[in-house]
């Protein structure tokens, strides 16, 4: 008898209505939010403990979420498909279709930063 296991989960856990879209909530965006709020949480805490600048803390999710959003997004379109993208470069603006890589993420945050120390150095020293 041949048995195996067979993962069939929808990536789609609801939908939000609004007018006539819809916005699905897939669970790979789900960690990216928990991971945001997480994040947040944790380094506010660290901030305020050692008197950082709340200006400055205030600016860091803003690097942080668009360097993951971005580069996750641009890491997908050149990590696994770029040759559907190239063909049809609009594509790239359709994220409703999905297409995250969290490696393309993490290589952005890296980067933002590093953009963020030299920016607020200062304020964060």
């Amino acid at each position: 008898m041949d048995s195996y296991f067979v993962w069939d989960v929808s990536r789609i856990i609801f939908s939000i209505p609004l007018g006539p879209l819809e916005f699905p909530i897939r669970w790979y965006s789900l960690m990216f939010i928990c991971a945001f709020i997480a994040g947040i949480v944790i380094v506010g805490s660290m901030f305020a403990r050692e008197n950082k600048s709340s200006r400055a803390f205030e600016m860091l999710p803003t690097y942080v979420i668009i360097a993951t959003i971005l580069g996750a997004r641009l890491g997908h379109i050149f990590f696994y498909n770029p040759t559907i993208y190239l063909t049809d470069p609009i594509k790239i603006f359709k994220v409703w279709e999905g297409g995250l890589a969290s490696h393309g993420g993490y290589l952005f945050v890296i980067i933002a930063l590093i953009l963020f120390a030299k920016r607020y150095s200062k304020e964060i020293s």
